[in-house]
């Protein structure tokens, strides 16, 4: 998804604090993505973060477990990165 450095305009999260991203058509392929980065950026802003806190507690997101998966791009990293959210 090309769009979620704004995710503000594509991504609802949910009273049940699930996420669903809104795509308008800008997805696209490319060998560096960057949309896990984009959106964990998102997701734990200011902005966000108490509401998913308020209903997942603290989310503990490491740091260097993003700077692995961006270095990476490997399946493992990206699981630990979704695994560190909540998200699996």
């Amino acid at each position: 998804h090309g769009e979620l450095s704004r995710a503000r305009k594509h991504v609802i999260v949910t009273a049940d604090a699930s996420v669903k991203l809104i795509d308008f058509g800008a997805a696209r392929f490319s060998s560096r993505p960057r949309n896990v980065t984009s959106i964990v950026r998102y997701l734990t802003s200011r902005e966000v973060m108490p509401l998913l806190e308020g209903k997942l507690g603290s989310l503990g997101l490491d740091l260097d477990l993003l700077r692995e998966y961006a270095r990476t791009l490997s399946e493992e990293s990206y699981r630990r990165v979704l695994s560190s959210l909540r998200v699996i």
